[in-house]
């Protein structure tokens, strides 16, 4: 399944830095649009993004890194 990706540079981050933003949860797919979601990159291999909606993270529903396989709460 290919990512939904958008660029963005956070506030504060040097201009040469780009991070990519999922549109959706890596656990439930729903779409991030909420405050309390998050994206960041895999942990392990740091090639993936991964985005959390607030309720997966809020309740530890584990997620996946479709490259390495890494595997979080």
């Amino acid at each position: 399944m290919k990512a939904n990706l958008i660029l963005e540079k956070p506030h504060g981050w040097p201009r040469s830095t780009i991070v990519a933003k999922a549109e959706s949860c890596s656990s439930c797919g729903v779409r991030l649009v909420d405050r309390g979601s998050t994206t960041f990159a895999c942990p392990q291999c740091a090639e993936t993004v991964i985005g959390r909606c607030k309720q997966c993270r809020d309740q530890s529903v584990t997620f996946s890194c479709a490259k390495c396989g890494f595997v979080g709460p």
